[in-house]
């Protein structure tokens, strides 16, 4: 993964996790109940999406490929505020530029 050291923000380290479902819908959730609820359903659910849901849905209308890059940036409870919304962005951000620089979205045509 890319290096985060120069990302502006509050927190000094970021952790990556790759082996976890992160739940989707159009509700948006500030409470912890209702979050712990929806993650208890999947035993690998650790986290909900509201945004990624109404742009997953528009694809699938399309019949569009969509990946989500997501940097969770609150806990979905009453504490719910903006704080780590920029450095969120800044942390996805470098990780598409990371899975691009890889090739990650390259389609086997493109390799010729």
């Amino acid at each position: 993964m890319p290096s985060l050291t120069r990302l502006r923000g509050k927190r000094s380290s970021v952790a990556v996790h790759t082996d976890v479902v992160i739940a989707s819908g159009e509700k948006v959730v500030a409470s912890q109940d209702f979050r712990d609820a929806i993650c208890s359903a999947h035993r690998k659910a650790v986290a909900l999406d509201m945004e990624s849901y109404g742009v997953a849905r528009a694809a699938e209308r399309h019949g569009c490929r969509v990946t989500v890059i997501k940097s969770i940036c609150d806990f979905a409870d009453s504490a719910k505020n903006d704080e780590f919304h920029k450095f969120a962005a800044r942390t996805s951000a470098a990780a598409f530029r990371y899975l691009v620089r890889e090739g990650a979205f390259r389609r086997p045509q493109d390799d010729y």
